[in-house]
């Protein structure tokens, strides 16, 4: 990094071991390609999830996030792993123009403004208590997705207004599989046709049915596909 005064402040507020990078393509929500010291790398943002090609809000998220990156340079900052199973890199992203001083990030930023929820993955959980109060108060916000509105739809996100058990199945006949305390932030990936019991995914990738009368939903149950495969 030059030894500039911006350069020189820029690194005094980033994690340790912080490594520049030049953007080179905007791939989704949570996924860059980059160039490092003149070789070309994909980076996996650590610590959020955003709607996959073919989901509801993929093109919000993607452009969320493109605007959060701006032209500068950016800083990657790794937790424990280096690369996930993709040979993608594993990284808290930074921008040039971000609120150093606060240690915000890209990552982060993506959760706050409603476009991500966080998913954990032991042991890069550095920032995961953060990710989800960031969560959490977006929701409160009604920010991004939890407007309820986006160019491209919206992704099904919730947080438990209550404590919850998630269940195997859709019904109180069905095992616990977990529990999630109030203020959870979920991805709601189907329902069951009369829009009873969802299907989630929690932050530390549990999965299953939860009630819907236990939840706070950021659009109409309506608009959640019905799961195709639901147990008997």
């Amino acid at each position: 990094v030059p030894a500039t005064p911006m350069a020189t402040q820029l690194l005094s507020s980033l994690p340790a071991g912080a490594i520049a990078a030049q953007l080179a393509r905007v791939v989704d929500g949570d996924t860059i390609d980059v160039v490092i010291d003149g070789q070309p790398a994909t980076v996996r943002y650590i610590g959020i999830d955003t709607p996959e090609q073919g989901d509801p809000g993929y093109r919000a998220a993607t452009d969320a996030n493109a605007a959060l990156l701006g032209a500068g340079t950016l800083y990657l900052v790794a937790d424990t792993r280096d690369k996930d199973r993709y040979d993608r890199l594993l990284r808290y992203v930074y921008n040039e123009d971000g609120e150093m001083v606060n240690r915000e990030m890209v990552n982060r930023e993506m959760v706050a403004q409603g476009w991500a929820q966080p998913v954990e993955y032991p042991p890069d959980t550095r920032f995961a208590t953060e990710f989800r109060q960031a969560a959490s108060e977006a929701a409160q916000a009604g920010v991004g997705f939890w407007s309820g509105s986006a160019s491209d739809g919206v992704m099904p996100y919730a947080v438990t207004t209550s404590g919850a058990n998630i269940r195997s199945g859709p019904g109180t006949d069905f095992d616990i599989s977990a529990t999630a305390t109030a203020d959870t932030p979920l991805t709601v990936y189907g329902r069951t046709p009369d829009g009873e019991w969802l299907q989630v995914r929690t932050p530390d990738r549990s999965g299953g049915w939860i009630s819907a009368g236990l939840v706070a939903l950021a659009v109409a149950a309506s608009q959640v596909e019905v799961t195709q495969d639901i147990p008997a």
